[in-house]
């Protein structure tokens, strides 16, 4: 029978045929992300991660978004990445808890950039890569354990790059293998608030350009990288699915089911953001509040709940809500100003 990893290979490398409806929405995203990832080159403690990238060798191979640069291929993919995730306002797939265009932007992008592909062949890999990302998202049956969006966005990644480079079926195995090895994310920088978030955005769209070198080179990676007693499922996610992958991959392309974010904070927030500003409208003040509850499922709770503590940084106070409605309530919205 075959493997859940050649099963996923052979879609990302062969599927034809994309409905315009993804068509469309692949282009809409692209320019959602490219849009944040351009703005996240002003983010707080990006110029930091600027700085260290200089450090890593010279090369023109793709465009650094926002600083009219070019560097290697695989620090352009990191620097993007960690842009488009930087303030917290990159796009989602709600059902997977994986923002899909970050860590697969960057690292296509780049991809695109050094090897001036097609923009039809872009937009194919783009869809290919959600398709992947969200699967494996979609089919975790336990919570969140592991920064999803780059573990399962490393592989999604990894397989968009294999389709525009045409690799082989067993190449594109050993390029899954190599992503495994190097597949990496925690929540514990989400819990405190801390800027590496997006570093492990970053790390996964370089990992996806190392992973696809690797194998094109000749390093053989593990074949049975998502369903192997040590592979994805086994050690990133408590309880899958696995059977989900084969039974939806490509019957719906995810890219239709992304959501772009009206306010640059975490998903977790948006809703109580709107609650806000209907009671603003119908007469809330500073003034005149005693007390607000927001009343949501637990994982609202666990996500944006945190307390509001003097000096917040900028990431930390994207994911509190307290800090987050009263900005709402004082100005109407939520800016990246704010």
């Amino acid at each position: 029978m075959e493997s859940l990893s050649q099963f996923v290979a052979r879609y990302a490398l062969t599927k034809k045929s994309f409905p315009t409806e993804a068509i469309d929405k692949a282009k809409t995203f692209i320019l959602d992300s490219l849009g944040v990832g351009i703005a996240g080159a002003q983010a707080p403690f990006s110029k930091i991660v600027y700085t260290s990238v200089q450090k890593w060798g010279a090369g023109d191979d793709a465009h650094i978004w926002g600083r009219g640069e070019r560097r290697p291929q695989a620090s352009a993919a990191y620097l993007n990445g960690f842009q488009i995730h930087s303030m917290e306002f990159d796009c989602v797939h709600e059902p997977a808890v994986v923002h899909p265009m970050a860590t697969i932007l960057a690292a296509l992008g780049s991809e695109a950039d050094k090897t001036n592909c097609s923009g039809q062949a872009f937009l194919e890999a783009i869809i290919i890569a959600v398709d992947i990302a969200v699967e494996l998202g979609v089919a975790a049956t336990s919570g969140l354990k592991f920064f999803r969006p780059a573990t399962a966005g490393l592989f999604g990644a990894t397989l968009g790059i294999a389709r525009l480079r045409g690799l082989d079926q067993d190449t594109t195995l050993s390029a899954m293998g190599c992503a495994l090895a190097q597949t990496a994310g925690v929540m514990q920088a989400h819990v405190e608030g801390k800027p590496t978030l997006p570093v492990q955005i970053a790390g996964a769209a370089r990992a996806a350009v190392v992973a696809c070198d690797l194998a094109e080179a000749g390093l053989e990676g593990p074949v049975s990288s998502l369903a192997g007693p040590y592979g994805y499922f086994a050690m990133f996610e408590d309880q899958a699915d696995m059977d989900s992958v084969r039974r939806h991959l490509g019957q719906i392309h995810r890219i239709t089911e992304v959501s772009w974010k009206p306010f640059p904070t975490g998903r977790a927030a948006q809703g109580g953001i709107v609650c806000v500003q209907d009671l603003r409208k119908q007469g809330l003040t500073l003034a005149n509040l005693k007390h607000l509850t927001l009343s949501a499922p637990p994982i609202i709770h666990r996500l944006v709940a945190r307390e509001a503590v003097p000096d917040m940084t900028a990431n930390y106070a994207r994911l509190c809500f307290a800090y987050l409605a009263a900005m709402t309530l004082k100005t109407g919205s939520v800016s990246l100003q704010d």
